[in-house]
């Protein structure tokens, strides 16, 4: 359902917006999102290692 909803958006948002399918805007995506990716990363090997460290959630708090 989630999937449905998210390709009927890029549809709409590609034809009604002239720069939703641009380069520019992926890499402004790319840019916002590579911070919390990097410490998701991180955090989840933390966590598969058994070392539970809860203090990514405060440094993520101060990044964003």
């Amino acid at each position: 359902m989630v999937l449905i909803l998210m390709i009927v958006l890029i549809v709409y948002f590609s034809i009604f917006a002239r720069n939703f399918l641009t380069i520019k805007n992926f890499t402004n995506l790319l840019r916002q999102t590579s911070v919390i990716g990097i410490m998701s990363v991180g955090f989840a090997l933390v966590m598969i290692a058994g070392g539970l460290d809860l203090s990514v959630s405060s440094v993520i708090s101060l990044v964003c």
